[in-house]
């Protein structure tokens, strides 16, 4: 994925939707049983929360959103496993964003 590109690119979505394949995670939708799906074009963000019920800036997973091509039930699955996000960028991302929030 190019740098500062929120836009999941052809090769992206390829690599998720095989990712999808490989791990049998292509089961019909819980909601109303179509077999169909899509990947959205970008990418989610899921962010931690503390005990307290805070949300902590900068940290969270980024997530592959997949929808029911019917219902548009959608479900995460995490960027990280499926090879679209580096471990390592995603934490510089989230050193950066402490840093300019004060975490």
């Amino acid at each position: 994925m190019a740098d500062k590109d929120i836009k999941l690119s052809d090769e992206d979505l390829a690599k998720a939707t095989a990712w999808l394949s490989s791990h049998e995670a292509t089961r019909p939708c819980p909601a109303c049983g179509n077999p169909e799906w899509s990947i959205a074009t970008e990418l989610a963000f899921v962010p931690l929360f503390s005990v307290g019920g805070d949300i902590v800036l900068g940290r969270g997973f980024p997530s592959v959103v997949v929808l029911c091509n019917r219902c548009k039930f959608f479900r995460l699955h995490s960027a990280i496993a499926m090879g679209l996000v580096d471990i390592d960028v995603a934490r510089e991302a989230r050193k950066k964003a402490e840093a300019q929030h004060g975490s």
